[in-house]
């Protein structure tokens, strides 16, 4: 049992009229068995890249099984079934033309066919937020050595901080604005050279790149606070290399390398302070890390974990740390 490739043509389509007859041409030959269901989200998404600006050539093929003579789509689903419902005034924001690269596949039976819609966009070959900051990286010279697992890490915690403590929701979800940070001048970009200062990593220091971790270091370094810097620098060095096992620093480097662990043996004490939880959320977390940096700079002792008053991370940064911060804009 085998697929085999027949061919590919490039079409180039000038006119709106000569897409939705290659869009229905392809509608037509119907899906295998094997086809995705339709998903209103992902043809929203489409949608959007095409009236957009940001329209590539489209990448559609058929599957022909020799062994019953049929022909049916094996990938195009989505993009064909937009192309066809795009109104009048829609069309008039499409950057014509549109490129379809259209290729053809000998299969042996119907098995094959269902082999063949499982090779194109599969998830191992999928690109990662991580592949995708990588070439925004290159471009800025001060950052083109930052470890892109720390930069998506960073500007992940920063999109965070925007949409929870500044009510920036768009930037929390937007993984073009996650990129549009990297070129972003003045506390942003310090802060991106602090953080790779700290040396994030995926083994070592995954926990200091939790997004309310991120954020809470952002929060209290910003305008520049050589005392929050340096106790962030502790923290990410772990309980292994500090001596007292009382400091606030200790305490949150504990507390957090038990945050990064998605099924956490938590203590007693800390299983105490979250009721009816298995382990703190996000803004618990923020609330922890803002606390104890406070207390660290403050001198005043406290518990590694407080039951929260707070709702939400703007309320907490209001009370712990209540300091006004700019919106990192993209």
């Amino acid at each position: 049992m085998a697929f085999t490739f027949l061919h590919a043509e490039i079409v180039t389509l000038h006119t709106p009229a000569e897409v939705r007859t290659k869009a229905a041409a392809l509608q037509a030959l119907g899906g295998s068995d094997s086809e995705r269901e339709v998903k209103a989200r992902r043809k929203a998404h489409l949608k959007g890249k095409i009236l957009g600006g940001e329209m590539l050539a489209f990448h559609w093929a058929i599957g022909h099984v020799t062994s019953d003579g049929s022909a049916t789509r094996v990938n195009g689903q989505h993009s064909s079934e937009v192309l066809l419902a795009l109104t009048a005034e829609e069309w008039a924001h499409v950057a014509l033309p549109v490129v379809i690269i259209e290729e053809h596949y000998a299969c042996e039976t119907p098995r094959d066919r269902a082999h063949l819609f499982a090779q194109f966009d599969p998830g191992w070959s999928s690109r990662t937020r991580e592949d995708t900051i990588g070439p925004h990286l290159a471009l800025q010279r001060d950052l083109a050595t930052m470890d892109r697992y720390a930069a998506n890490r960073a500007t992940q915690g920063l999109q965070w901080y925007g949409a929870k403590v500044l009510g920036d929701t768009k930037l929390a979800t937007d993984p073009r604005g996650q990129c549009d940070l990297l070129y972003q001048n003045g506390a942003l970009q310090t802060f991106l050279h602090f953080c790779r200062s700290l040396g994030l990593h995926k083994r070592k220091t995954a926990e200091m790149g939790l997004k309310p971790v991120v954020a809470a270091m952002y929060h209290t370094t910003l305008g520049g606070n050589p005392a929050a810097e340096a106790f962030w620098r502790q923290v990410s060095g772990g309980m292994g290399t500090m001596l007292d096992a009382d400091s606030h620093a200790y305490k949150l480097a504990a507390f957090l390398d038990e945050a990064r662990d998605p099924h956490p043996e938590w203590s007693a004490p800390v299983r105490q302070k979250f009721a009816n939880k298995h382990k703190p959320n996000d803004v618990e977390i923020f609330a922890t890390c803002l606390r104890l940096c406070a207390a660290a700079q403050e001198g005043t002792r406290i518990e590694t974990v407080e039951k929260l008053r707070e709702r939400t991370a703007h309320e907490v940064a209001q009370r712990v740390w209540p300091r006004p911060r700019p919106v990192p804009r993209s």
